[in-house]
Parts: C-alpha cells; sequence; structure tokens
C-alpha cells in the first residue's frame, strides 16, 4: 500500500475530524483528478497527520509507506530583479502572506509567467519603492541595484521638502528661483489669504506638496474649484443653477484670478440651438467676469454637426485655452482629448451640460 492509497481512505473515513479529512480530500483530488505528486511540504504535513491516526489505519509511522509517485520539486525562489525590457520581474510561488504584495502593488502589474513563476511589473521610481518596500519582509532576494535606488528613495520619502516641489510653511521650495519670483509678482508671496489661488494653479505652476489637502473658502464655487482632483483625465467640476447663477460663477472666476475662458456647448449632436444657448451663456458670464470670455461663431456653425468635428475645430484653434464639447453621459471621450488643468460643467436643468475650459 502507499501513502496517496492511505490519504484517499482517510479523506472518506468518518472518525477523522472533519477538518483533517478537507485536507486529505484536497491532497487526495490533487493526485488522482489533477495527476499531481505531492511536494515535499505538502507529504511532510500529510505524514504528520497521519500519524495523528495511525491506530485508526494500524501503522506505526506514515513514512513506512511508499510513494506512488515521486515528491514534485517546485521551486521557491523569491527574487526581484531588473528584466531585459526594464520591468521589474519578481519570482515567486504564491503564498497567503503575499495577498497584501499583490493586492497593493496590482496597480503596476503588466504580464506573468506561469511556466517560470515570473511576475512582471512597470518599473518607475514609485513602484520601485512600493515593491521593494514590501518584499524585503518577505525573504525576497533583491538585485543590489534595486536596493540602492530604494535607500535613494527612501530617503527621498523621508525628506519631501527638500525633494518635492511644493509650498512648506508658506515658502515655495524646489521651483527655479525664477519661476518663484513669478509667482511671487503674479500672486503675492503665499500666505493664508492667497493660497487658494496657489492650489487652484497648482497643476500649471507644478506645485505637488501643501500643507493641507483640501482648502476651505467662503464662496462654495471656489472651494469646489480649488479641491479638484486632476487624474488620468480633465479635472471637471460639475456645476448647476441651484448652486450657482452664471453671473455667480463669473464672480468666482474673478476671485480665482482667472483671465480666459472659452465656452462651448455639449451633446452628441450640436445644434444652432445648442450653439445660441452657449453665446447667450458667454454674454452672461461676460457680465460679471472680468476676463476674456470666447465663445462659438454662429456664422461657422452648420445645422447639424457631429460633436467629434467640433472638438477637433476647436483644438485647431491657437487659443490657449481650449474648449471641449462633451455630452456627460460618454466620459470615454475625455480620452480624445487634451488635459485641461480645469473643465466646468454647467447644467441648467433643461438643456445639456455647457462645458467652460479654463486656463
Amino acid at each position: 500500500m502507499y501513502i496517496e492509497d492511505i490519504i484517499q481512505d482517510a479523506a472518506a473515513h468518518d472518525q477523522v475530524s472533519p477538518s483533517d479529512r478537507e485536507l486529505f480530500a484536497s491532497f487526495a483530488q490533487q493526485i488522482h483528478s489533477k495527476r499531481l505528486a505531492l511536494t515535499d511540504r505538502q507529504y511532510h504535513l500529510a505524514c504528520l497527520k497521519l500519524d495523528l491516526y495511525s491506530d485508526l489505519f494500524k501503522f506505526r509511522s506514515a513514512k513506512e509507506f511508499l510513494l506512488k509517485y515521486p515528491l514534485r520539486t517546485i521551486d521557491r525562489e523569491r527574487s526581484v530583479k531588473i528584466s531585459n525590457n526594464d520591468e521589474l520581474e519578481i519570482k515567486y510561488v504564491f503564498n497567503k502572506k503575499l495577498i497584501n504584495f499583490i493586492e497593493t502593488c496590482k496597480k503596476w502589474h503588466q504580464h506573468d509567467d506561469k511556466k517560470q513563476s515570473l511576475h512582471y511589473y512597470e518599473f518607475t521610481d514609485e513602484s520601485c519603492f512600493h515593491i521593494v518596500n514590501i518584499l524585503q519582509h518577505h525573504q525576497f532576494t533583491i538585485e543590489p541595484d534595486l536596493l540602492d535606488r530604494f535607500e535613494q528613495l527612501r530617503d527621498m520619502y523621508n525628506n519631501l521638502e527638500s525633494v518635492v516641489p511644493g509650498i512648506y510653511n508658506n515658502k515655495i521650495k524646489n521651483i527655479p528661483e525664477t519661476a518663484i519670483e513669478k509667482m511671487h509678482k503674479q500672486f503675492g508671496e503665499p500666505c493664508d489669504d492667497n493660497m487658494f489661488i496657489y492650489m487652484d494653479r497648482r497643476y500649471d505652476l507644478g506645485l505637488v506638496h501643501f500643507d493641507q489637502d483640501y482648502i476651505e473658502h467662503e464662496n462654495n464655487i471656489v472651494e469646489a474649484i480649488v479641491n479638484r482632483k486632476l487624474g488620468n483625465v480633465t479635472a471637471v467640476v460639475n456645476i448647476t443653477t441651484e448652486e450657482a447663477t452664471i453671473e455667480q460663477l463669473g464672480e468666482a472666476l474673478n476671485i480665482l484670478k482667472r483671465d480666459k475662458v472659452r465656452v462651448a456647448h455639449s451633446g452628441y449632436f450640436i445644434s444652432i440651438e445648442e450653439v445660441n444657448l452657449a453665446i447667450d451663456f458667454a454674454h452672461n458670464l461676460s457680465k460679471t467676469f472680468n476676463g476674456k470670455v470666447s465663445a462659438p461663431e454662429r456664422s461657422e456653425m452648420p445645422q447639424v454637426t457631429s460633436a467629434i468635428n467640433s472638438i477637433e475645430r476647436t483644438f485647431s484653434s491657437d487659443d490657449a485655452t481650449p474648449v471641449i464639447a462633451i455630452n456627460p453621459t460618454t466620459t470615454s471621450m475625455f480620452r480624445k482629448m487634451p488635459l485641461l488643468n480645469l473643465a466646468i460643467c454647467y447644467n441648467n436643468k433643461d438643456k445639456p451640460f455647457l462645458y467652460a475650459g479654463i486656463n
């Protein structure tokens, strides 16, 4: 009799504890259904468990039984290195202890070579830091160059104020001095009274760090615009007439010291009616907004045109403030467009969104 036969008998015996029966059943299914031999660790665990039932199955030690199939060898190497394709090449066999790594770092995952137990991840400073930071605590052998890079990145993360561009305690740091002087001249030196302006322009100015993540303002529209987030698509702020009139929107843009606005209609198909709506919106906005307001020309718009063509016309313009006509239900169109640092979708209830691109 072979140990594989004892395992199968134990999987069905009612005097074996339910948890052990489940373990033996798993091994039996692997052996007989999947035709996979036991690994060395599975073998030692099976022997340990079977010895608890030696009286039941009439043997002294489970290891006295022969193996029907030679033990399966598993390469348990754990390593991290840079591949020939400039990716992070991580070798490991799945283990529950690595679930935190798998979940945390899945956004950088590229592809796998399952036969070789190799997993490839995007290689950036960010991915390098987080991946090495986790795997160094799981007995991974890490390539020396990667360890050196990780140490450098850790020093940077621990001392962001000397590396990351931003405003620290009302001081602009890690930006060229000429740029800092220009910011001071345009907006004043950073302080509590003008920090919202710097936060609003952070994407243009290249400012990454602010001491506060959220800035409150007495004007709700200003507060919404200032605290928008820029992701993989344009940073959009949705505003309805219930939240602000067109005139109030203009006043909010003045507070932010914006100097240009370009207004466009929205909808999958654009009609003269929608063009007129955008023109009226621009006219009303100019009553309170002190900067330049651009709007579609009636004479240039045909009776009906597709949104895509309108977008192409918009971006062929020399105007530094791009405008996008978009149907809010087709947000995938954002991927076809240049990234705006700010876009406002204004909903006037009975018409599609009006979309204002702002610089």
